[in-house]
C-alpha cells in the first residue's frame, strides 16, 4: 500500500485500535438513521464474509485504481496487471439477467471482467456491516471510478443509473 502512497488505507485485523477513529456509518431502522458501530471481533470472524476488513477512503481507492491504469506504473509489472486482468474464468450459475450489466462475467484476482456496450469493464465491490464500495475499471478509456457509501437503497439508484 506504501509503494501506491495510500496512507488512509488499513486493515482493522492489523490495527483494530484505530476503529474508535472511524467515522460511525448509519443504518436505517424504519426511516431513522442511527449510528452504528463495526461489529469485529478478530478472533472468531476470519472465515466470514468481508473478513479481509480493509478500511480505506476514496482518495487511496483513486491511488489504487490509477496503479491499475497506469499499467502498474513503478508498482507493478505490466504483465502482472495485465495478468490480474485477462486471466478469468467465466462465471457459471448465473444469468446474465443476474449480473450488474445484464451482461456475461467473468471472474479473476478479486475483479468481475464483463463487456458493457463493446468496452471492457472490471469491477469488485465489498461491503461490512455499514457500508459498501465500488470500484470500476475501463482500461481502454484509462477511467476508474470508486463509490463509497453507507449502505442503503441508494446504491440501487446510483447502479441504475450507471446501467441506464
Amino acid at each position: 500500500l506504501d509503494a501506491c502512497g495510500m496512507t488512509s488505507t488499513y486493515s482493522l485485523r492489523q490495527n483494530p485500535e484505530m476503529q474508535e477513529e472511524m467515522s460511525p456509518a448509519y443504518k436505517n431502522y424504519f426511516g431513522y438513521p442511527v449510528a452504528a458501530k463495526y461489529q469485529y471481533n478478530a478472533s472468531d470472524q476470519w472465515a466470514t464474509v468481508s473478513s479481509g476488513y480493509m478500511i480505506s477512503d476514496v482518495k487511496d481507492m483513486g491511488k489504487y485504481l490509477q496503479m491499475y491504469l497506469k499499467e502498474g506504473g513503478d508498482v507493478v509489472n505490466p504483465e502482472d496487471i495485465a495478468g490480474v486482468l485477462q486471466n478469468t474464468v467465466p462465471v457459471i450459475n448465473k444469468s446474465k439477467e443476474d449480473s450488474l450489466y445484464g451482461t456475461e462475467e467473468a471472474y479473476g484476482m478479486g475483479w468481475m471482467a464483463t463487456q458493457y456496450k463493446g468496452t471492457d469493464l472490471y469491477y469488485q465491490s465489498g461491503v461490512l456491516e455499514n457500508q459498501m464500495t465500488m470500484m470500476a475499471l475501463i482500461p481502454d478509456k484509462k477511467i476508474g471510478l470508486s463509490t463509497t457509501n453507507t449502505r442503503s437503497p441508494s446504491l440501487s439508484a446510483i447502479t441504475w443509473s450507471a446501467n441506464s
